[in-house]
């Protein structure tokens, strides 16, 4: 009886981790850090003002923050 062949090894694994997904991650993850819109915007500065108002200087840094995510600019010297 002859004796049975030995399958071929499997091929070693790349070392080297392909870049692109990698890639493709970091532009999502940065895109997903501003939001551009305007309505949201315009309802966290309402939102902003009242805060103002009432001298809650913690809530305004808070709106701010998502004034930012959202695409807008807070107003300066408040």
């Amino acid at each position: 009886m002859a004796p049975k062949p030995t399958p071929d090894p499997a091929p070693a694994a790349d070392p080297t981790p392909d870049p692109a997904p990698a890639a493709a991650a970091a532009k999502k993850r940065a895109a997903a850090k501003t939001v551009d819109d305007p309505g949201m915007v315009d309802a966290l500065l309402a939102e902003r003002r009242g805060y103002v108002q009432r001298n809650l200087p913690d809530r305004v840094r808070l709106v701010d923050e998502q004034i930012r995510h959202y695409g807008g600019e807070p107003p300066a010297g408040e």
